[in-house]
């Protein structure tokens, strides 16, 4: 099946076109189609390529090599028996790990099993080999199929050529590629792999599908590989809170549920309104903006200080490095009219008359 499918993909063109069609009878032609549509059926037999991480890693699914077939970024849904899979750090970007392909065997993100890269970026001799940007949403750097030596580097993006002051490597040559991160938490675009410099490659591993929607071949196998991106924190409930004394005038407390992510709260006087309204100033970072404010937090905050009867809108939306979530907009209002707290050594002059103090809202 491996050797059907890679003179298909190599001398035909490939899943996404990227490879020259060379001259071949048109009956031969029709004769592989033929092995390879039949070999393809069988193959997939309609399953859905997906898979769960395990512990300890949060990049979950499968890609495909058009030259060696499937790839798994995680162990819980193949029966190697060891545990394995590929992580993403959720504040730096950093990537590691190792993924699996039956063929090919271990593929490594981590640069005390690579080695330096033979390119820019990461071939500075420290430091990780490939990385998350939230800026792009895209993966930058390499992996490397282990038992290929020098020939296993795969390329995750194409590196701007503005970077290069001599002539552009092989992986560098030819059309922009890109493994990129959708907003639904699914990667999509592809990664390269050639051996020996050869463009297109006649050995290697050849071009690596992230998602089946890059082919359109969904209806035949729906595999990806996904990030986690966050959920929305649900729950909230925003309520008039009593202070010590002051009974729900002056302060209005939120709650919510907790999500594996950081927590902002948003609050503001208008509705509707957006996370917009507040700058979120980065990953982890404590902010504050006119008319509303932000913090993280795990599921609760006090809101103290405010004037009674002031009403006042929340959010609360989790962020990671992969996106974010926003729950629903609730309100609320504090008291208006306050209870009187707090009476002190009351006392009388006469049976008609008695003086009270209380502490003023």
């Amino acid at each position: 099946m491996k050797f059907i499918l890679k003179k298909f993909f190599t001398k035909l063109g490939g899943v996404s076109g990227r490879e020259t069609v060379k001259s071949t009878s048109p009956y031969i032609k029709v004769a592989v189609l033929g092995m390879v549509f039949v070999s393809l059926a069988l193959f997939f037999g309609q399953y859905d390529r997906l898979a769960y991480a395990g512990a300890g890693e949060n990049i979950s699914g499968w890609a495909w090599s058009e030259n060696f077939g499937w790839i798994s970024f995680n162990n819980t849904n193949h029966p190697l028996g060891a545990s394995y899979g590929v992580n993403i750090d959720p504040v730096s970007g950093v990537v590691s790990g190792h993924a699996w392909s039956e063929y090919i065997g271990w593929i490594s993100f981590n640069r005390a099993d690579t080695g330096n890269p033979p390119n820019l970026p990461y071939n500075g001799g420290a430091g990780p080999i490939a990385t998350y940007s939230s800026s792009t949403k895209e993966l930058v750097g390499w992996g490397k199929a282990l038992v290929l030596l020098d020939d296993g580097w795969i390329k995750l993006s194409k590196y701007d050529a503005s970077s290069f002051t001599g002539a552009l490597p092989p992986y560098d040559i030819g059309p922009d590629y890109a493994v990129k991160l959708e907003n639904n938490g699914d990667f999509s675009g592809w990664a390269w792999n050639a051996s020996s410099g050869s463009v297109p490659p006649d050995i290697g591993i050849g071009w690596i599908s992230f998602n089946c929607s890059n082919d359109g071949s969904c209806g035949v196998s729906n595999y990806k590989v996904s990030a986690p991106v966050p959920t929305a924190p649900n729950n909230v409930i925003a309520a008039p809170y009593s202070t010590a004394g002051v009974d729900g005038c002056n302060a209005i407390r939120v709650t919510w549920n907790d999500t594996t992510d950081p927590n902002y709260l948003y609050m503001s006087a208008n509705n509707p309104f957006t996370p917009s309204d507040c700058p979120t100033g980065g990953y982890n970072q404590v902010c504050t903006g006119a008319g509303c404010s932000c913090d993280i937090f795990g599921n609760s905050k006090i809101i103290s200080g405010l004037a009674p009867g002031a009403t006042r809108y929340f959010i609360v939306k989790a962020f990671n490095i992969f996106g974010s979530a926003t729950s629903m907009i609730v309100g609320t209002s504090t008291k208006s009219v306050c209870a009187i707290n707090n009476i002190v050594n009351p006392s009388g002059e006469c049976p008609n008359i008695i003086h009270l103090r209380w502490q003023e809202p």
